[in-house]
């Protein structure tokens, strides 16, 4: 369920990019069947959209989808929950 939720924030936000820029400056990557590392060095982006911040610069978008309400966060509070999902 996360990965669809995930998913479909990310469609989202290269619909409205491709609305806001153009179709050939926004490229989405799929995930299918990739392992997600968190590790800097290994980390895969969802989307990408050229022009974002400066000029013929491309911007590389990460989506996170967390669920704070879950039960094993129960006992953490949002601010320590965000500090842990922060990368």
């Amino acid at each position: 369920m996360v990965v669809q939720r995930h998913d479909a924030i990310r469609d989202e936000l290269a619909y409205l990019s491709i609305l806001f820029f153009s179709y050939n400056q926004v490229q989405v990557k799929n995930r299918f069947n990739e392992i997600r590392n968190t590790n800097k060095t290994n980390h895969k982006d969802d989307l990408s959209i050229k022009g974002f911040w400066i000029r013929q610069v491309e911007a590389v978008v990460d989506v996170r989808v967390s669920y704070p309400d879950c039960k094993n966060y129960e006992e953490m509070n949002t601010e320590d929950f965000l500090k842990q999902h922060k990368t």
